[in-house]
């Protein structure tokens, strides 16, 4: 997920889309394990909830705060990608700084997901 985030999401959708293809999930199993983890990574500041004006990404409204990103989370709109506004994630140099200090375990747990 975390990769995911460093590449570029044009929106919340994309995270499910990355873990789609385990067909052992049902689809409610997938949607929780996105959220649980992207809930996770939000509550320890690995990562930024932001808020753009479309889906193109063109306008950001705004970086959204800790304690107001669950409404938007339980609200399965911000997951849509042609929504308005759109919701995308960024990194922050705390997710940046765990990527660079764990990079044979978050390689192993990529390859292990293969």
């Amino acid at each position: 997920m975390l990769w995911s985030i460093e590449a570029g999401l044009f929106g919340l959708y994309q995270l499910f889309e990355n873990i789609n293809h385990y067909a052992f999930l049902t689809l409610p199993e997938k949607y929780s394990v996105v959220y649980t983890l992207l809930r996770e990574l939000l509550f320890e500041e690995l990562a930024v909830l932001e808020e753009f004006t479309d889906p193109h990404l063109t306008t950001k409204v705004r970086d959204v705060e800790a304690g107001y990103f669950l409404p938007i989370l339980d609200n399965p709109r911000s997951w849509d990608l042609n929504a308005r506004p759109t919701y995308t994630l960024r990194l922050t140099l705390k997710g940046e700084e765990f990527m660079d200090r764990y990079p044979d375990e978050l390689k192993q747990l990529e390859e292990r997901s293969r």
